[in-house]
């Protein structure tokens, strides 16, 4: 008897599927057959994200070298509606034997697709390598699937304006306009802070609570020396925050539960939590 599809995103676990299986046989066009002009991607290289089709497709570029095989994918649907349906799944990535290498990596991965002009487009991609091996029942799926959810909502809300930017006089007086999506975290030096971006790092003749002043909510003081973009945090352990290219950053132990709290509220794809 053939299937009889009730809903729009009722094969949204088939397409991660396809997805993936295309992205690491390395056929990229297939891959960016499916991607909405202005989608997010998050990648496993530096953990680093992007805006736009063209920006995804050149981080997705990064990791043509090497075709792997998928193993032990598993891929499921945590919500959908209308015009919006969210997949999370998990798969080990081995390395082709045509590549002479010998490489297992255990990913993660969130999907959002959305409808543009009644077709199944993905707007969020999210890719992630496991860090540490975690207890089932901590991050998968359903914490994945509600930090996925809630970021959503945000992603949405800021395509409805322009990219934040943060207007900044360095300590040599020089300007700098820098997005806010580039930013990982800021620190105190005394009385000047430094700005960490992807592009290297900022001195500015300024206080951390000056510049909080001008970013926007996900941005957090998690520290009397320290303020994390919450975009870049992918992992959270007992009285410390992990961000991306190995950065750790304390929590204060009485604000932990708090800190804790907030951060999850604000991020999405965790690989681990304490």
């Amino acid at each position: 008897m053939k299937k009889i599809r009730i809903n729009w995103w009722d094969d949204a676990a088939l397409w991660t599927r396809q997805i993936m299986e295309a992205h690491y046989t390395r056929k990229l066009d297939a891959v960016m057959e499916w991607l909405a002009e202005d989608v997010m991607g998050i990648g496993p290289v530096h953990a680093k994200y992007v805006y736009g089709k063209k920006n995804v497709e050149k981080l997705l570029r990064k990791e043509r070298a090497a075709p792997c095989e998928i193993s032990g994918a598993d891929y499921d649907i945590i919500y959908g509606d209308a015009n919006t349906c969210i997949t999370v799944g998990r798969h080990t990535l081995l390395a082709s034997e045509e590549t002479a290498l010998v490489v297992s990596a255990a990913q993660r991965v969130t999907l959002v697709f959305s409808r543009v002009k009644r077709e199944p487009r993905v707007i969020h991609l999210h890719i992630s390598n496991e860090w540490e091996v975690t207890e089932e029942d901590e991050t998968f799926p359903w914490r994945a699937g509600r930090e996925a959810y809630l970021y959503l909502q945000k992603r949405l809300a800021r395509l409805k304006g322009k990219m934040a930017k943060l207007s900044v006089r360095d300590i040599y007086r020089s300007w700098h306009y820098i997005e806010e999506s580039k930013i990982i975290y800021l620190s105190a030096d005394n009385y000047r802070s430094i700005i960490h971006t992807l592009d290297g790092s900022i001195t500015v003749p300024f206080k951390l609570s000056k510049l909080q002043e001008q970013l926007s909510d996900h941005f957090i003081r998690i520290h009397r020396s320290y303020i994390v973009n919450t975009d870049y945090v992918i992992g959270i352990k007992r009285y410390s925050v992990h961000l991306c290219e190995g950065i750790r950053l304390p929590l204060p132990q009485k604000k932990y539960t708090k800190l804790k709290r907030m951060i999850l509220a604000r991020t999405t794809g965790l690989t681990y939590i304490y």
